[in-house]
């Protein structure tokens, strides 16, 4: 007893497997192009700058009474 075939059964055009094998390709040399560049050192000379201290005024408009 055979099964009816419903569609006939279709091969993947080449172009379509030839797409697909060059995104995992793209996809591979990428993933390792990233992984595989060295990261340069920050220049923190020039994301620094000179602070002082000094107290912090602060002025809070509020109504009503603290409850400790």
């Amino acid at each position: 007893m055979q099964l009816p075939l419903i569609g006939k059964v279709r091969q993947p055009r080449p172009w379509m497997i030839g797409l697909l094998a060059a995104g995992l390709l793209g996809t591979g040399v990428l993933s390792y192009a990233v992984t595989q560049r060295k990261a340069t050192a920050p220049d923190l000379a020039s994301m620094t700058v000179s602070v002082k201290s000094e107290p912090l005024q602060v002025q809070i408009d509020a109504s009503g009474t603290i409850q400790p």
